[in-house]
């Protein structure tokens, strides 16, 4: 089950092969170590996916915090499809914190990498 607070965020329905990779047996873990009881109050933020999610209790989670992007929309419709596979809930809406989504600019990077830091031994 979906609660939803706020007609602005709405999931994408998901294709058949993603409601199947959703529900699998992997995924189904991942939702019941998210959901488990002694997990009560604790919070997750799943970077790979740009979503926070916290065990709110009674086999319920809350998206606490998203980036505002199309692609977290769909992570997100496939959590819900995970956890409403082993019977928890997923609620969303006016209190989840939508972050905008601002690529790190790539040639920062590669310059970050590349720059010594001046406190570090060198090692041959």
């Amino acid at each position: 089950m979906v609660t939803q607070f706020d007609e602005g965020i709405i999931l994408p329905k998901l294709t058949d092969k993603e409601h199947e990779v959703a529900t699998s047996h992997d995924n189904k873990l991942f939702a019941l170590d998210l959901l488990n009881p002694d997990n009560l109050g604790y919070f997750s933020w799943i970077s790979g996916l740009g979503i926070a999610l916290q065990n709110v209790g009674e086999n319920r989670l809350r998206c606490i915090c998203m980036f505002d992007d199309p692609p977290v929309y769909l992570n997100l419709a496939l959590i819900h499809a995970s956890v409403s596979a082993v019977g928890g809930e997923l609620e969303y809406g006016d209190f989840t914190v939508r972050k905008e989504w601002v690529p790190k600019d790539e040639s920062e990077d590669s310059e970050a990498e590349n720059t010594p830091d001046p406190n570090s031994m060198e090692v041959a």
